[in-house]
């Protein structure tokens, strides 16, 4: 099965938003990554980390370049 295949059946799989999120992560890590960390910006102002990887990652919202720029610039 292709990632695409696998992807839509995450999604076809749960409605819990987490546990669909988590799986998605896990799918992403295996076939493209070494880890993936999904982060929500909510409200403007809330940065919740939606996975959570092995090990420690912290975010910086005042980063030049990384997931806090984006988040933090759009």
């Amino acid at each position: 099965m292709d990632v695409t295949s696998s992807a839509i059946a995450i999604l076809a799989t749960s409605v819990d938003f987490k546990t669909t999120i988590e799986n998605l992560a896990a799918l992403a890590a295996s076939e493209v990554a070494g880890w993936c960390a999904i982060f929500s910006f909510e409200n403007e102002q809330t940065v919740r980390r939606l996975t959570h990887p092995e090990g420690l990652y912290s975010l910086d919202l005042h980063a030049s370049s990384g997931p806090g720029h984006v988040l933090r610039t759009g």
